[in-house]
């Protein structure tokens, strides 16, 4: 698994690309329904949230979910905040220094 920060990790397999956040490792789950890759996951304290085909697609994925995230928590009340979240999103990602 590859670290993107303290929240997000991503693997991959043949197929696609896998987005982890980290989580309580209180949640319940029926250890029968996961792959080996999400058991060792989940042991980890991470959860999936999202496949993708490719990182490009992945690191837009991650800017999304963030933004969502800050409006959904109220941390952004008006049009001007959510403006600052994207502009503070967005130089998080640029300075990640990733070519994709």
């Amino acid at each position: 698994m590859v670290k993107i920060n303290d929240i997000y990790s991503f693997n991959a397999d043949s197929r696609c690309y896998t987005l982890y956040e980290k989580c309580e490792k209180k949640e319940k789950t029926n250890e029968e329904d996961l792959s080996d890759l999400d058991k060792e996951s989940k042991k980890d304290g991470y959860k999936v949230v999202a496949y993708y085909t490719s990182i490009k697609d992945l690191i837009n994925g991650i800017f999304k979910r963030e933004v969502r995230k800050s409006i959904s928590k109220n941390e952004v009340r008006s049009l001007e905040g959510v403006k600052n979240k994207i502009v503070e999103v967005q130089e998080y990602i640029k300075n990640l220094k990733l070519d994709v």
